[in-house]
């Protein structure tokens, strides 16, 4: 996938959209806010290519140290600024991904360009750090993975290892392994901070002309980078397991790849057929049963494809039976046909599309969704046209079994 798409003009329906080169920034008068989201890009790829899983994280703490010099005139601005990117669910947070690490800033309209131009000093900062920041920053990221549960997520690594057994695109950022020298982190610095490694992207109410001359003159880059996001998925002989990781809290996965790409009706098909075996699956097993905390369906996307996933968080002794309960459900509401009512389809799809409308609701998250959809192509994130998709789509019959490949599964329960 290049970041030089011709049909970018169909890809938001709703808004004014311009794209060049390394950036793309989409203009909505009724902004505001601006959101910017500035991606440092093939972050798994190249930590393989160095050899140092997690040092993307590691980078977004010295960001974090760094940006203390420049927090007063961010502040001037009006700007808020976020660098991490570690999941709060399970495989599935939004901000996760296997493509890019980030800078997401939120600031006032007419300093859109101003913040802009402190991210590239602060990034340029970052590139030529001292060892005083090293050392703070090892202490920071080592100080955060302690209180983490290391057991649970070397598990979580361990699945999609499974999956993408050639590739760190399974590693936690967070799983970092404190053996990092200064001149290896220059290193890769040097190639994942570089602008032939950066993509910008912007959604607001700002001086267009300000902000493209900005871009040009701190981010542009001649040089097109390719992302890489299209790794073969393995073919698994063992489809159920059990991972010890000795917690009063078990979980438990069912995992699916679909087949291959699949096209956008098809996926909304398949988003509403997932909402809907994820509603009665949770009001089974938590509302009747009282057996999860946390509990539902989902569609995941990692290494360029997409997998259904049914998770739920439960009480170690009850884990098999949960697990065979909820396999029992996705295969029934999953792989037979469904006949929905007009009410149910109609509750489903306004569910779906009101969830998107909260995930989008600040420009930093429209401009973090678009970034998302340029670098993979994933339809998924495209938010404003699938949200307009699912309203329209009329659904007679769904069935599960014409996109995902079930011979390919993972039963998985970690306790």
């Amino acid at each position: 996938m290049k970041k030089r798409i011709s049909f970018i003009a169909v890809i938001f329906m709703l808004v004014s959209m311009a794209h060049a080169e390394n950036f793309v920034i989409v203009k909505d008068p009724k902004s505001i806010a601006s959101g910017i989201t500035i991606c440092f890009e093939n972050k798994k790829y190249l930590e393989k290519k160095y050899g140092i899983p997690a040092v993307s994280d590691f980078t977004a703490h010295l960001f974090q140290v760094k940006y203390r010099e420049f927090e007063d005139k961010f502040k001037l601005i009006g700007a808020e600024v976020q660098f991490y990117d570690y999941p709060f669910i399970p495989f599935d947070d939004y901000y996760t991904n296997d493509y890019f690490g980030f800078i997401r800033i939120k600031v006032l309209p007419e300093n859109t360009d101003k913040a802009l131009l402190l991210a590239a000093k602060l990034i340029e900062e970052v590139k030529n750090f001292n060892n005083r920041d090293f050392l703070i920053t090892t202490k920071s990221t080592m100080g955060s993975n302690m209180m983490r549960n290391r057991a649970k997520e070397a598990a979580k690594q361990a699945i999609w290892k499974m999956y993408f057994p050639d590739s760190f695109v399974s590693l936690p950022d967070y799983m970092f392994v404190p053996k990092l020298g200064e001149g290896s982190l220059r290193a890769f610095l040097k190639h994942y901070l570089d602008n032939s490694n950066i993509f910008v992207s912007i959604y607001g109410n700002f001086d267009e002309n300000k902000v493209r001359d900005t871009l040009k003159k701190c981010f542009y880059s001649p040089d097109e980078t390719k992302v890489n996001n299209n790794l073969p998925v393995a073919v698994l002989k063992n489809h159920k397991k059990i991972i010890k990781i000795n917690s009063k809290q078990a979980f438990v996965y069912l995992i699916y790849p679909l087949k291959g790409r699949i096209s956008n009706e098809d996926f909304v098909k398949l988003l509403v057929l997932t909402s809907n075996a994820s509603d009665k699956i949770a009001f089974q097993i938590r509302e009747k049963e009282g057996l999860a905390y946390s509990i539902g369906c989902y569609v995941a996307y990692k290494g360029g494809h997409s997998f259904l996933v049914a998770y739920c968080g439960t009480n170690p002794m009850k884990a098999e039976y949960v697990s065979n309960e909820m396999d029992k459900m996705v295969k029934n509401l999953m792989f037979n046909p469904v006949k929905l009512e007009q009410n149910d389809l109609e509750r489903i799809k306004n569910s779906v599309v009101f969830s998107n409308i909260l995930k989008t609701l600040p420009n930093v998250n429209k401009s973090f969704f678009n970034a998302l959809y340029m670098l993979t192509g994933n339809f998924g994130y495209n938010k404003i046209l699938l949200d307009k998709k699912i309203k329209k789509e009329k659904i007679d019959e769904l069935c599960g079994k014409d996109y995902l490949d079930t011979n390919n599964f993972l039963n998985i329960i970690l306790k």
